[in-house]
């Protein structure tokens, strides 16, 4: 019996010592998900399959945790709020170079809000980002947005171009006549002042709209 379990012991610590291995030599991008899962998380192999096997798409993931104990649980929800800060401060740094790209940064950042927010970002003449900051947070479905207080903060940052965006808490990033009128608004006015307008992202829960790009 002693010698049995000794075995299944050197068995183990002989496998997690293959994964480490593995881990030290690997970029983290070439790890499966299930991987990313166990090393996040300290999950055992089993505990991190179940998850996947229970979860349709990553961002369901929230959704399972409370199948874990509530330590877990907490350690899940830490590491999401942290891997979203994350983004947000490197995107900060970022040299803005489409639409979709940014718009992924941001959609992680305000899939889960239920009011809708207005986000500006400005920027220099090198499409690198100055500063973002929420401007306003409306209601259910409205975010009251004056483009006073909007050029206010990009003449502020001596910006050269801005881009803004808002969510829909309901997930579909479709405009409205609202959002058309008010982009149509606010590209006429950059025009007059001097800053260029290089984009209204509108975000959904997974998806997007971009006037730039339609």
């Amino acid at each position: 019996m002693t010698v049995s379990i000794e075995n299944t012991l050197k068995k183990q610590s002989i496998t997690s010592n293959i994964f480490n291995n593995r881990i030290r030599t690997t970029n983290f991008n070439e790890l499966s998900t299930q991987e990313l899962i166990e090393l996040s998380f300290n999950l055992k192999p089993s505990e991190a399959a179940k998850l996947l096997e229970n979860t349709d798409d990553l961002t369901d993931l929230k959704d399972v945790l409370t199948k874990f104990s509530p330590n877990k649980e907490f350690q899940f929800k830490a590491s999401f709020e942290l891997s979203k800060r994350i983004l947000q401060f490197d995107m900060k740094k970022e040299k803005i170079t489409s639409s979709y790209g940014l718009a992924q940064h941001l959609i992680q950042e305000t899939r889960d809000l239920e009011q809708e927010h207005f986000i500006l970002l400005t920027l220099n003449t090198k499409n690198q980002i100055i500063r973002k900051r929420t401007l306003f947070i409306g209601t259910l479905n409205q975010s009251i947005a004056h483009p006073r207080d909007i050029f206010r903060e990009a003449i502020r940052d001596n910006a050269a171009q801005i881009i803004i965006a808002h969510n829909h808490p309901s997930g579909d990033p479709t405009p409205s006549e609202a959002d058309s009128v008010f982009t149509s608004r606010l590209t006429k006015i950059c025009e007059l002042v001097g800053i260029q307008m290089l984009d209204h992202l509108i975000l959904g829960e997974s998806t997007y709209y971009s006037y730039a790009e339609n």
